[in-house]
């Protein structure tokens, strides 16, 4: 994600309200100029894993995303759309 400042928050209240022990959330922000980062660290309770750096697309995030998750399922969703990411396991 990157420059999501207009819908993080909400994204983030909906996770909290959804996870469970057995769900992991993993933040890539493509480097954000807005107030997403900011966003992310009033939620970094829920917040397993988050890293703010430059890449090179959804796809590149994605990629550096994967081998920081622990658990056995591993979904991707974007701020922006209204599901949350849960990834529960086994």
């Amino acid at each position: 994600m990157r420059n999501v400042e207009h819908c993080v928050e909400g994204f983030l209240e909906s996770y909290r309200r959804e996870r469970t022990v057995d769900t992991q959330l993993v933040v890539m922000d493509g480097g954000s100029t807005d107030g997403t980062w900011d966003i992310l660290l009033r939620h970094r309770d829920i917040i397993d894993i988050a890293v703010s750096e430059n890449d090179n697309g959804i796809y590149d995030a994605w990629n550096k995303a994967l081998p920081m998750c622990t658990h056995n399922l591993c979904d991707h969703h974007s701020p922006m759309q209204t599901a949350s990411v849960i990834r529960p396991t086994k």
